[in-house]
């Protein structure tokens, strides 16, 4: 019983540090508001601004980004 609940603790804490958006992290969601698909046009994620270094950027299934300069994120979401 004992090893049971050790392992469904280490479990969820790799689920919640995986899916979760840390503190100081912003969720930046391409909606492909802009006039194209590229990566680094403000108007194609919801708040209207490129996400940075301390971002987390989620392209969802259906999203064309181009990425086409090199971009520092905190992590990248697809699908």
């Amino acid at each position: 019983m004992k090893r049971f609940t050790i392992s469904m603790v280490c479990v969820t804490l790799v689920v919640l540090a995986s899916a979760a958006t840390l503190p100081g992290q912003t969720l930046k969601e391409w909606d492909s508001g802009g006039l194209d698909n590229n990566f680094n046009t403000a108007a194609n994620w919801d708040d209207d601004t490129v996400p940075g270094a301390a971002d987390v950027a989620q392209v969802n299934n259906g999203g064309t980004a181009l990425i086409t300069q090199d971009n520092t994120l905190q992590k990248l979401q697809l699908g």
